[in-house]
């Protein structure tokens, strides 16, 4: 399933024309970009992503999409061109990185956290304090184990 359409990296790319390259190569490209975009993040979502997914994978893919046909098409012959399609792929790859550390999250996506965990504030009388070398006011509760 592909995240963005040859249209939406065009739009993205106005450079990139039907001349330059035609529609099956920039798809050949979108599908490098997804193929990136699910091995990233296959450890903590299931793929392919749902379409709720939305914009945030759709950014992704373009910005992959674009930096990669940037680099076939002018490799580093043109310098600024050449830097476009590294800050391109640099981005996208920053947040596949913040999205797979779980410091993003995607709405509609499942398996969002690899282990969910419980945080329970709770009281200790004073003799557990005192009997205690430290003090832990909070008590971190472990899922227990399905098996």
């Amino acid at each position: 399933m592909a995240y963005c359409t040859v249209a939406q990296v065009r739009e993205r790319l106005p450079l990139i024309t039907a001349e330059v390259r035609d529609d099956d190569v920039v798809a050949g490209f979108i599908a490098q970009a997804v193929s990136l975009i699910d091995g990233e993040v296959a450890s903590r979502f299931k793929v392919p992503l749902p379409e709720e997914a939305g914009n945030l994978i759709q950014y992704i893919c373009m910005d992959l999409a674009c930096g990669l046909l940037l680099e076939n098409v002018y490799g580093s012959d043109v310098p600024v061109v050449s830097e476009l399609a590294g800050v391109l792929v640099s981005r996208a790859t920053e947040l596949l990185g913040e999205l797979s550390a779980g410091r993003i999250l995607i709405p509609g996506a499942d398996g969002q956290a690899l282990i969910p965990i419980e945080v329970r504030r709770q009281s200790l009388h004073r003799g557990e304090i005192s009997k205690s070398q430290f003090f832990a006011p909070e008590e971190v509760l472990l899922p227990k184990d399905d098996e």
